[in-house]
């Protein structure tokens, strides 16, 4: 399921961690270096594919650990109201 950065959230990248500020329930969020990794990804609207194999590569980890995490990362910041489901046009 496709996620988008919800347009309540305000961030920014410090010493390759980014600071993540939610607007609707104040609650801010610090995401270490692979978590900074995929929100800049997302940020980028880059694919799940996309982001997994950076992971594999900048990570050194197998393609479904990265998997596993970013559904996980992306469940969580989804239930916390960092991410929105995507609306995708009708094709």
């Amino acid at each position: 399921m496709p996620f988008v950065i919800s347009k309540a959230i305000l961030f920014e990248e410090i010493n390759r961690e980014w600071l993540v500020l939610n607007l609707h329930t104040n609650v801010p969020y610090i995401f270490n270096e692979m978590a900074a990794v995929v929100f800049k990804m997302m940020r980028n609207q880059t694919d799940s594919i996309g982001i997994v194999h950076e992971l594999c590569r900048a990570f050194d980890v197998t393609s479904e650990k990265a998997l596993e995490d970013l559904r996980l990362f992306q469940e969580d910041l989804f239930q916390k109201g960092v991410l929105e489901m995507s609306v995708l046009p009708n094709a």
